[in-house]
């Protein structure tokens, strides 16, 4: 009975330690999700980084304590959003970008520069066509906007850099529909006022 007796001992130490390391690895995911970023929708420029050597992940990160790093913004009705992607620093990498947790695509091909880098100039790296970038369209709605590094430039050996930074815009532009409706409204009366003068 004794050995019975060992043998639940140590099944509830196991589980107490398997709940206690759950609750420990709880914590740390929920302390590795960084508070999402308000994203500008005029676009200006705001920055990401990867960093798979020192923090392990292709996620785009706060490269000041490695968080994942999310974005915010809101399509207000009528408009839609051109969210913008593009590479910095070393041009080669890829992004995958996901808006809702769902996949809207990949940025595009893109030539590996090292040791020739451009920096984190955004409008540089996308007027480069070595440099991978992307534009999405985004209806109305509310989005959360992630993306992680599904390619990684590579060094003068040939070698994966495994980090990377990029950046990231939305600007808002009116709907294909509004556009026709203003554009309408515009010509009766601009007929009016001919047929009144």
């Amino acid at each position: 009975m004794s050995g019975g007796a060992n043998t639940t001992t140590r099944i509830d130490m196991l589980i107490r330690k398997f709940l206690a390391g759950a609750a420990l690895a709880v914590a740390f995911l929920g302390a590795a999700q960084a508070t999402p970023v308000n994203l500008s929708t005029n676009g200006t420029w705001a920055e990401f980084d990867v960093d798979q050597v020192e923090f392990g992940t292709p996620n785009w990160i706060d490269i000041a304590d490695g968080s994942d790093l999310s974005f915010v913004f809101t399509v207000p009705v009528g408009l839609t959003g051109a969210l913008t992607v593009v590479d910095a620093g070393f041009a080669g990498d890829r992004f995958e970008v996901f808006a809702n947790a769902a996949s809207l695509g990949f940025t595009s091909a893109a030539i590996d520069s090292y040791p020739t880098s451009i920096g984190l100039d955004f409008d540089a790296a996308l007027a480069d066509s070595n440099y991978s970038r992307a534009v999405f369209a985004l209806a109305a709605g509310d989005y959360l906007i992630t993306g992680r590094m599904s390619l990684s430039a590579l060094d003068d050996l040939g070698a994966s850099i495994d980090a990377s930074v990029g950046g990231l815009n939305v600007m808002l532009v009116p709907e294909p529909a509004t556009y026709l409706m203003l554009l309408t409204g515009l010509g009766l009366l601009t007929i009016r006022r001919r047929r009144g003068t």
